[in-house]
């Protein structure tokens, strides 16, 4: 019971849905930035991913759309046809295309992602998982 108080007080990352150059998708949390690579938590396999920059095609960035918030604000989701899957609550993106730009728009990107992280400071993340 505390560590549920615990685990909804924490605050999450944004969900994104990374395409990579190779066509690979990666749907999950966004745990950390570094400078040349992002840290997900993956959603399927509930494993840390690290993705390079440099093999980054597309960022989506997932967002609720204002009819899961209203139907959230109205008690009616039970029962709703997607209240079986949490993720068919319809959502918004927010695309960021990532192949083809400079260094500094790519690096403008990585500062704006930083606000959305889920861990604030990832070296000390590691030292306390290892």
């Amino acid at each position: 019971m505390i560590a549920n108080k615990i685990a909804k007080k924490q605050k999450h990352g944004t969900k994104l849905i990374v395409q990579k150059r190779d066509g690979q998708e990666i749907r999950g949390e966004l745990i950390a930035v570094k400078h040349n690579s992002l840290l997900l938590l993956e959603f399927e396999s509930a494993a840390e991913v690290s993705i390079e920059i440099i093999d980054i095609k597309v960022i989506k960035v997932i967002k609720k759309s204002l009819l899961a918030i209203l139907v959230v604000i109205l008690g009616i989701s039970e029962g709703a046809w997607f209240a079986k899957d949490p993720f068919a609550i319809p959502r918004t993106y927010k695309t960021i295309q990532i192949e083809g730009k400079t260094p500094e728009e790519i690096e403008k990107v990585i500062k704006k992602l930083q606000s959305k992280i889920r861990v604030k400071n990832y070296q000390r993340y590691f030292q306390e998982r290892n």
